[in-house]
C-alpha cells in the first residue's frame, strides 16, 4: 500500500477584510488542490481555479452581528490632568487653596460594532447615518459589504449605550451647552467690568456664566 503524502502549501488568499488567511493546499495523492475554513473546504483542478473559490469562502466565514451604539467617554478634568505639572505643589501644602483652572470635556460618537468571529474583540464601523451621508460610492458600498472598511478598537474604556436619535439628540444638546458655556465664558472675560462681576460672583447664589449680560 503506498504511502500518503501531506499535502503542501503553495500559496495563501486573504478574506477582504484581510482578517483571515487561508492556505491553498496541493494534495499529493488526489493531484488536485483544495482549501479549508472550519468545516468548510473547496477543491479545484488548478491553483487559479481554486483562489476565486477560497476568497469566496473565507468572505463567507466572516460573520458578524451588528448592534448600534453610542460611546461616551468624560475626559478628566483639568485637576487631574495638571496638578502632577507642579500645579499641584501649592493645594497639597494648603487644600482651602482652589485649583487654577478648570475644564468639561466629553466626547461621543455612533457606530455599528460586532464582535470579531477570530479573537472576540469589538469591531466598529460607521453608523448607517453617517455612512449615508458620505454619498458613499460603489466601491466604497462593496468595502462595508465585504467587511473590510471597520477597525479593531478592543475593550475601550467608554461608557456604551444603545442608539436612539432621542439619546443621541441629547448629547448633541449636552455638546451644545457646553459651546456656549464656552463662548460666554471667553465674552465675559473681554469685559470692561469683568472684575465687579467676578467680585459679585464669589459672594452670589446665582450662577454667574448662566445668566445672560451685556458688556
Amino acid at each position: 500500500m503506498a504511502r500518503e503524502l501531506k499535502p503542501q502549501k503553495v500559496d495563501d488568499v486573504h478574506s477582504p477584510s484581510r482578517r483571515l488567511k487561508v492556505d491553498l493546499m496541493l494534495d499529493r495523492n488526489k493531484l488536485d488542490f483544495f482549501a479549508r475554513v472550519g468545516d468548510e473546504e473547496v477543491r479545484a483542478p488548478s491553483i487559479d481555479e481554486l483562489r476565486p473559490l477560497a476568497r469566496e469562502m473565507a468572505a463567507k466565514a466572516e460573520s458578524y452581528t451588528w448592534e448600534r451604539v453610542i460611546l461616551v467617554e468624560i475626559k478628566e478634568g483639568w485637576w487631574d490632568r495638571h496638578h502632577h505639572r507642579g500645579f499641584g505643589t501649592r493645594r497639597e501644602r494648603d487644600p482651602d487653596v482652589e485649583p487654577t483652572g478648570a475644564s468639561v470635556e466629553v466626547e461621543f460618537d455612533r457606530v455599528e460594532r460586532a464582535r470579531s468571529p477570530f479573537d472576540g474583540k469589538w469591531v466598529a464601523r460607521q453608523h448607517p447615518l453617517d455612512f449615508e451621508a458620505g454619498e458613499p460610492d460603489e466601491y466604497t458600498r462593496k468595502r462595508r459589504e465585504q467587511f473590510a472598511d471597520f477597525i479593531h478598537y478592543g475593550d475601550v474604556n467608554k461608557t456604551v449605550l444603545p442608539y436612539s436619535e432621542e439619546t443621541w439628540a441629547g448629547l448633541c444638546a449636552i455638546r451644545k451647552a457646553i459651546d456656549e458655556l464656552r463662548d460666554k465664558l471667553a465674552a465675559l472675560v473681554e469685559r470692561k467690568d469683568v472684575v465687579t462681576l467676578l467680585q459679585r460672583a464669589a459672594t452670589s447664589k446665582q450662577p454667574l456664566l448662566l445668566t445672560g449680560s451685556k458688556s
